[in-house]
């Protein structure tokens, strides 16, 4: 849980700076730390305080916020899946130049079982919505999603 809990809201938090830095979010998180030191490795201070905060502050909105978070977080993850397996059948079928083409035909002499449409993301899209249309309704306030 711990781990789970660390790698979220280090995504989340990058995600605040990146929209910072293109205007969206508060320019307050843009910050990176120590600007002396910034290498690929440095966490946005600013951000990981603010998402920490945000957090924090939503669990008192009303009783049973907890699952009400975990459940629309849930939710937005099947949501992912659902882009990222549509999205791997978009390009398959999107057109190819001529050296995507030859990297296909390698691949498919390569390996004959995985010739043709991508079935795992097709198998993934059937799945994605099969759990998006059978999860339980929410009640947020007086909508249910």
């Amino acid at each position: 849980l711990t781990n789970t809990v660390i790698i979220i809201s280090l995504s989340r938090s990058r995600l605040l700076q990146k929209m910072s830095v293109r205007g969206i979010a508060p320019s307050i998180f843009k910050s990176l730390g120590n600007e002396k030191e910034i290498n690929k490795d440095t966490n946005p201070i600013n951000a990981i305080i603010g998402v920490g905060l945000i957090t924090f502050l939503s669990t008192f909105i009303k009783e049973g916020a907890i699952e009400t978070l975990a459940s629309l977080t849930n939710i937005f993850i099947l949501i992912s899946f659902f882009m990222v397996n549509a999205l791997v059948i978009v390009f398959y079928f999107k057109k190819k130049t001529l050296d995507e083409v030859e990297k296909q035909k390698i691949s498919d002499t390569k390996i004959p079982q995985l010739k043709g449409m991508p079935w795992y993301s097709v198998i993934g899209v059937i799945m994605s919505i099969t759990y998006l249309l059978k999860y339980p309704k929410l009640d947020i306030g007086n909508k249910s999603i």
